[in-house]
């Protein structure tokens, strides 16, 4: 490497993070491990999307001065324009009066999907039935089959892909519109992650003015403060899950607490914010 050019590095998932028991990183692989350290060592600066990866930066003997606090961003104003609710939902097969749980990310084990359709099936014990569980992601279809196990098929939707319709050929922007017309059109954002680095979904669904129920798991608990903005539950936990789920539909005074923090959180992860900080590290140089 040319040690004449300074660099910094963001990382940003299973490249600094390590969950064994999911076989979740690429640092499991020592090799990789090993290069992957020797190189965020040679970096002038590293970039802390959360604490949890400055955290693992502090693990791997990085030095503190040069860990850079600077998250993800979204674009809230995105997320300010309104949208017709009720055809959204309509075309979603979601009633008027239903509840509808939020959820989305890539099918994957870190995302915990299994713990949210526990999560449905206790909902129903407990008597609950006016309710919908829409997850969105890749590979999402994939869950039909313990959905069906479950006998959840008239309560869960599953979602693979999101749509770019009117979206311009050179528009890199994220997410797409689709996207968030089905963000506003839910009640309840929830999202049962193991471990995550930052989780940009939260962050979306909370400039979306979504209340937010996450696991008290890595990443997912620096977004949400510790319980600050969001509820948080143990990931494995689909009782509980269920519990503070029911206290969200019951109490319209709880949704409208947290919709009211979930905006307020998400101004501090606009793109303007975030853009500004990265511009004050390279100026530096």
């Amino acid at each position: 490497m040319n040690n004449n050019i300074n660099f910094l590095i963001r990382c940003a998932g299973e490249d600094i993070q390590k969950f064994p028991d999911i076989s979740y990183g690429m640092r499991l692989d020592p090799k990789l491990d090993q290069q992957i350290t020797a190189t965020l060592k040679e970096a002038k600066n590293v970039i802390a999307i959360t604490p949890e990866v400055r955290h693992e930066y502090e693990l791997i003997g990085i030095d503190e001065e040069k860990i850079i606090d600077i998250p993800n961003g979204v674009d809230t104003k995105k997320f300010a324009k309104s949208v017709d609710r009720k055809k959204e939902r309509n075309r979603l097969g979601v009633g008027d009066d239903e509840f509808l749980i939020l959820s989305v990310g890539r099918n994957h084990s870190k995302k915990n999907y299994i713990t949210l359709l526990k999560t449905a099936k206790n909902l129903l014990a407990r008597g609950k039935t006016n309710f919908k569980i829409l997850c969105v992601g890749r590979k999402c279809g994939e869950l039909r089959p313990d959905v069906s196990r479950l006998g959840l098929d008239e309560f869960v939707i599953l979602r693979d892909a999101i749509e770019t319709l009117g979206k311009k050929e050179n528009d890199l922007s994220l997410p797409a519109q689709e996207l968030i017309n089905i963000y506003k059109s839910a009640d309840l954002f929830v999202f049962p992650s193991l471990t995550e680095t930052f989780g940009v979904a939260i962050v979306e669904a909370m400039a979306s003015g979504l209340p937010v129920l996450t696991g008290d798991s890595p990443g997912c608990r620096d977004v949400v403060g510790y319980g600050a903005w969001g509820l948080m539950c143990d990931p494995l936990d689909y009782e509980g899950f269920s519990e503070t789920i029911i206290e969200f539909m019951d109490s319209n005074d709880l949704r409208q607490k947290f919709q009211i923090k979930s905006k307020e959180r998400a101004k501090s992860y606009d793109w303007d914010l975030v853009v500004s900080k990265y511009i004050r590290v390279y100026e530096k140089e």
